[in-house]
């Protein structure tokens, strides 16, 4: 199955109590301690995927569909199959700011390389 994984991190630790933060894994959002990676993930056996690192200022996403664009013409070009859609992103990307309570952070929206079938 094809995912995108969203980890949002506070870069700013002075005014934001030490929260049990979360990720957003296959349309899931769960504590970042329980999120697992497979071994056979193209990126971590062969260092290819995607990603784009995005800031969040008062809650407000900074550039937040040039951002997505970039991401989505990126997959185009490396004929990564589209398993879900810009708007799931930015959904996905706004539900883990909320959770993890982290108006300033910095996200990080990655797409691990799709295996092919016989890999």
């Amino acid at each position: 199955m094809y995912h995108a994984s969203f980890i949002v991190e506070n870069n700013f630790s002075i005014g934001y109590p030490a929260l049990e933060q979360y990720v957003h894994i296959n349309g899931t959002l769960i504590p970042r301690d329980q999120a697992r990676v497979s071994v056979f993930d193209h990126g971590l056996l062969y260092g290819n995927g995607l990603f784009e690192t995005i800031r969040a200022y008062r809650g407000k996403i900074f550039r937040l569909e040039q951002h997505l664009n970039r991401l989505f013409r990126s997959m185009e070009f490396l004929h990564y199959p589209r398993a879900f859609t810009p708007v799931s992103v930015e959904k996905a990307i706004y539900e883990t700011i909320e959770a993890n309570r982290t108006p300033d952070a910095a996200i990080r929206v990655t797409v691990p390389c799709p295996v092919q079938s016989g890999l």
